[in-house]
């Protein structure tokens, strides 16, 4: 954002609500990958060293445990999510400032710009990577499977997002 590498033409803001929904969706399919590394290892840690009886000790229910890993780690998810875009926000800040992209191809400032398109299309996204991520572990005690996974999850989204691309219209606007 900073340098103005932005898929946008000429007449286009690089901060536009139309830019920052896509930039969001392509770093939602990125964060599938960080989704697996941060939703599998709390769960297969307890597994790994085996601390199932030491938790347990306490008064906690499984279902209080289970929904607090799967809590606490999306929130986790969350966070490095939204970084994205007060990167953005930074970017688009300093980049006029620095002299890295002309001032006439930021528009106005709008934090809903920022955080509808996380909102509505990254939210979700993470929400569902995490689930199956988190699921898988719980299932299958192998976090490796998680790992593989998340690559095979990624490999399709990219061939689906291939095959369902209009290439008439691919290069209509440069």
């Amino acid at each position: 954002m900073a340098t103005g590498s932005t898929p946008a033409s000429e007449k286009v803001f690089h901060n536009a609500p139309w830019v920052m929904a896509s930039a969001n969706i392509t770093f939602s399919m990125l964060m599938m990958l960080v989704c697996s590394a941060v939703m599998g290892v709390p769960l297969y840690r307890d597994i790994e060293h085996q601390t199932r009886q030491y938790l347990f000790s306490y008064p906690i229910t499984k279902f209080g445990y289970f929904w607090g890993r799967f809590i606490g780690s999306f929130v986790v998810v969350l966070v490095i999510g939204s970084a994205f875009n007060w990167g953005s926000i930074a970017g688009t800040s300093i980049g006029p400032i620095m002299g890295w992209v002309p001032a006439e191809r930021i528009g106005s400032f709008g934090l809903w710009n920022y955080f509808q398109p996380y909102f509505y299309f990254a939210f979700g996204n993470m929400l569902l990577a995490s689930t199956i991520f988190f699921s898988l572990v719980a299932i299958t005690r192998n976090v490796k499977v998680v790992y593989s996974a998340s690559i095979l999850l990624l490999i399709g989204y990219l061939l689906a997002s291939f095959l369902v691309t209009d290439s008439e219209k691919r290069n209509l606007v440069k």
